[in-house]
């Protein structure tokens, strides 16, 4: 029997997973793939990852964290895939703020406290996106503010807006309403800690900068202090109640022959006083009688009301008096 042999070559075409990087920081584009292919491809190859364009470079960079697929073609239009996951080497990087108010002084002497974990270990901080610091405290004013914390990897986290109160503990009392008669005066009386003091409106006020202004409005007004301790202020008002003087009255002026008499007519309140008192019957009536001027004299009145507020101008009346007449009987 004739027997004869003869052999055939069989070659595999491998696709291999050279090298992956996973991702450092979360939503991050650090993740890379690298792949190989024996000598047994008929070159040129091209590669896509996840169905896209085709490359003649197998790198693949700036990748998330994520499942891929990738697909070798080579010259004789052979196609092989591999599959590869990238993971998140590190876990998230976190971070929690508790804070301290500031206070009047408008120092910095508020603060804000970062707490970091996750990522990788050893975390800087910034509060302006330039200068980074090991530091976790920051001492502040008021306002609002944002922090960056930055892990050994790179990876940063934000903490968003962080609002910094004032710790405002002035307070001011302006005192309780009060009631005067129009051209009288009182004095304000704000109590408070504050440094400084202003009054409004100005109307009416000796001081509008001092916290006991002495207040002569003619007409009821609403006066609001504003007390101020460094950069804190404190508002609270008082209301002065003002009633309107009387208007006083003396009647019209008469005239009387001389050795006669005359009634003054005064009105316009309950209180009358009477100026001289010369010839009159009384001072303190509204109708005194000037009795037998012997010339011509001006009186003047002056009222308080109910309320007793006091007339702010004297009225005049004036009593003219005939002069006597002269009588001659002839010589004897």
């Amino acid at each position: 029997t004739c027997q004869a042999k003869d052999s055939a070559l069989v070659m595999v075409k491998k696709l291999e997973l050279l090298s992956k990087t996973d991702i450092n920081c979360r939503n991050g584009n650090t993740g890379q793939i690298k792949i190989g292919a024996g000598k047994e491809w008929n070159y040129p190859l091209q590669f896509s990852l996840n169905n896209g364009t085709y490359q003649a470079d197998s790198t693949f960079n700036n990748l998330t964290a994520g499942n891929y697929t990738v697909i070798i073609r080579d010259a004789a239009n052979c196609i092989d895939s591999i599959a590869i996951t990238l993971l998140q080497a590190y876990p998230d990087l976190i971070q929690t703020t508790t804070t301290v108010a500031a206070s009047c002084s408008g120092n910095a002497d508020g603060n804000i406290t970062v707490n970091a974990s996750g990522g990788d270990l050893i975390y800087q901080y910034s509060i302006d996106g330039l200068t980074y610091v090991s530091t976790n405290i920051f001492p502040v004013k008021q306002g609002v503010y944002s922090i960056i914390v930055r892990d050994n990897n790179g990876c940063n986290i934000n903490t968003g807006n962080i609002t910094i109160p004032l710790n405002n503990t002035l307070t001011v009392d302006a005192g309780i309403n009060d009631t005067i008669c129009e051209g009288t005066s009182r004095q304000l009386n704000a109590v408070s800690l504050a440094t400084g003091y202003a009054w409004a409106p100005t109307t009416g006020l000796a001081n509008s900068g001092v916290s006991n202004p002495v207040a002569s409005p003619v007409t009821t007004t609403r006066y609001v202090v504003t007390a101020s301790l460094g950069i804190c202020t404190r508002k609270d008002s008082v209301t002065l109640f003002v009633n309107q003087a009387p208007i006083a009255d003396a009647g019209k002026d008469v005239t009387i022959c001389f050795g006669a008499s005359a009634t003054l007519q005064g009105s316009g309140a309950i209180e009358y006083s009477w100026t001289p008192s010369t010839f009159l019957s009384s001072t303190s009536i509204a109708q005194p009688v000037s009795q037998r001027p012997k010339n011509n004299i001006d009186y003047y009145l002056k009222v308080i009301d109910s309320k007793g507020c006091y007339s702010l101008k004297l009225d005049t009346v004036k009593v003219n008096v005939t002069p006597a007449v002269k009588l001659f009987a002839g010589n004897d």
